[in-house]
């Protein structure tokens, strides 16, 4: 009796080993059953790349076959993909929505919006209260760059140590 329920346990592994072996061989066991951005949302700057990622779960999913879009490409383009990460670059200011999805189904969606680069402020604007900030405060004298044919540079004696040490 020992014999046959030995028989019937080894089997049992075997067959279980078997499975286990053709389901990571055909991906069956790997498929992404959610996926997520970290962020909710992502504000942007217009002419700036950024990388975005996600996350899949189970974390050791096949991530090979994402597909990375925009709902908009004329306010964020997708430049490259790889798996989990993306390149994108904000080209002008607006909305839109980056989705990565998988082969099998699942969508992760981040709304993105994308503003303009602010301008530097003019001394003369109300930033600074409409005064230039350097106004009244020490010396106004224009300075010119010095040529290199107008500075003397000292002579130093490499037998005698340098008077300034």
């Amino acid at each position: 009796m020992r014999t046959k329920q030995r028989k019937l346990v080894l089997t049992a592994i075997m067959i279980i080993f078997t499975l286990s072996f053709s389901l990571s061989l055909c991906g069956c066991g790997n498929k992404i059953s959610e996926i997520s951005f970290p962020d909710s949302e992502k504000k942007i700057i217009a002419g700036t790349p950024y990388m975005l990622s996600v996350t899949v779960e189970p974390s050791e999913a096949d991530t090979e076959g994402l597909e990375w879009s925009s709902s908009d490409d004329s306010i964020v383009s997708i430049e490259k993909q790889d798996g989990k990460t993306a390149k994108v670059k904000a080209l002008k200011r607006g909305t839109a929505e980056i989705r990565c999805k998988a082969p099998n189904g699942p969508v992760a969606v981040l709304p993105v919006t994308v503003k303009t680069a602010p301008a530097a402020p003019d001394p003369g604007s109300e930033t600074y209260g409409g005064k230039n900030p350097n106004e009244g405060v020490g010396d106004t004298t224009i300075y010119k760059p010095i040529e290199s044919t107008q500075v003397e540079t000292p002579e130093i004696d490499p037998v005698k140590p340098d008077p300034i040490r």
